[in-house]
């Protein structure tokens, strides 16, 4: 990461800097009544205010948050971050994906489903309770959580656990094949959402038995997408309290439970280029952050 900040458009300059006294109407042109994260040069243009420190070196990719924690890997090893810096907990080769499951965050590499402490989800429950015709849940490049079970992208098909057996797989029902290979999900209770190369569908329904399809978008940014809380949208046509988002060449894009697609940047973004990255939620905010 570069120590600079940088700007994302020419705006101003305000060379009489800010101004918060006088009433808007007698606010002069040179001057601005406010600005948020940002500071204000000598020549009166904006730059974008710095608000992070580098709290480890190394090659890191993989982050992923969950209730005010970040993970991610560094050095191929698998781990938290911290304002004091990185602690390991587990190895891993390549890029890995990440979902929570009972409240703590779990990770999938091509060898399966782990726990953050390296051990792989159980795939059996007591020793009297053994099903031969299951197998432990094969990995893959992508993982969510989805009605008491874990989806795993592997290829171009969606694998799924048994319910509530997160480490078992039954190879002869317990899969979705779709026509290319996913870049992100987005599991609501109601249907998944997957990105694919040229559109984004809806697998709707509440088990992996009854699924239909649906188009609903064009191309999407490749790994972006995430499910976040509706409050977080502020828009009266949502009803339910959770929502998909990716990102589309119109901007930040919704999808709601019942499959619906709003595009709140429609008439104000067109034609946006969708790079590969993450979409991480800051506070009130999301951000389409590349090259995660």
């Amino acid at each position: 990461m570069a120590s600079t900040p940088f700007r994302f458009v020419d705006i101003g300059p305000w060379p009489m800097g800010m101004n918060t006294v006088l009433p808007d109407t007698e606010l002069p042109k040179e001057a601005l009544r406010d600005a948020v994260n940002v500071n204000l040069l000598v020549s009166g243009v904006p730059e974008t205010r710095l608000n992070w420190e580098q709290v480890h070196q190394g090659d890191a990719h993989s982050f992923f948050q969950h209730d005010g924690r970040a993970f991610g890997v560094v050095d191929g090893v698998v781990g938290e971050l911290t304002e004091s810096g990185f602690t390991g907990t587990a190895s891993a080769e390549g890029p890995i994906d990440w979902t929570v499951l009972n409240d703590e965050p779990v990770f999938v590499t091509p060898s399966g489903v782990f726990h953050l402490s390296g051990q792989r989800i159980a795939s059996q429950g007591d020793a009297d309770d053994v099903d031969e015709s299951l197998i432990p849940l094969p990995g893959g490049h992508l993982v969510e959580y989805w009605n008491g079970r874990l989806v795993v992208a592997r290829g171009s098909a969606l694998l799924f656990s048994e319910p509530l057996r997160y480490g078992a797989h039954n190879p002869l029902k317990g899969y979705y094949q779709l026509e290319a290979r996913p870049t992100w999900m987005a599991a609501l209770e109601t249907g998944i959402y997957v990105g694919l190369k040229n559109r984004v569908v809806f697998l709707s329904g509440r088990s992996p038995y009854d699924l239909g399809v649906t188009t609903v978008a064009n191309r999407s940014a490749p790994g972006m997408g995430l499910v976040v809380s509706s409050a977080l949208i502020g828009d009266d046509r949502i009803q339910s309290p959770r929502v998909a988002v990716f990102f589309t060449e119109k901007g930040f894009t919704i999808g709601t439970p019942d499959g619906m697609v709003i595009y709140p940047q429609k008439g104000v973004v067109s034609d946006l280029p969708l790079f590969r990255g993450k979409l991480i939620v800051d506070r009130n905010r999301i951000f389409a952050v590349r090259g995660f």
